[in-house]
């Protein structure tokens, strides 16, 4: 064991959600954490474009490097380095590390949305 600890956050603006939207995603993010076998030390939720919102809680807790889940299901490298990627790799203050789903893994989540 290295010794370190994960904690998993999730960005949205929550535009036009309801007022549970945040707690409800939480509690979703920490369910399919414990799903996965995922021991996360926090389950963390930012309100606000994910764009900026993520560079700036990463900033405030001094990680050292942020895991950045991919989803996409077009088989080409453009569309697994999308919009929101490009700009983290831009503007995130530590190392970043890229991960996608095995195709049966995504074919669940695109489902599941």
């Amino acid at each position: 064991m290295c010794g370190g600890s994960l904690e998993v956050v999730y960005a949205s603006r929550f535009e036009a959600a309801p007022p549970d939207a945040p707690q409800a995603a939480r509690l979703l993010l920490a369910s399919r954490a414990a799903a996965a076998d995922v021991h996360a030390r926090d389950v963390h939720v930012v309100i606000g474009d994910p764009v900026t919102a993520i560079p700036e809680f990463v900033a405030r807790h001094s990680y050292e490097i942020l895991v950045l889940g991919a989803l996409t299901h077009r088989h080409s490298m453009p569309a697994l380095l999308g919009a929101l990627t490009g700009r983290l790799i831009e503007t995130v203050g530590c190392d970043l590390l890229l991960v996608r789903a095995s195709p049966e893994g995504a074919a669940a989540e695109l489902s599941a949305a």
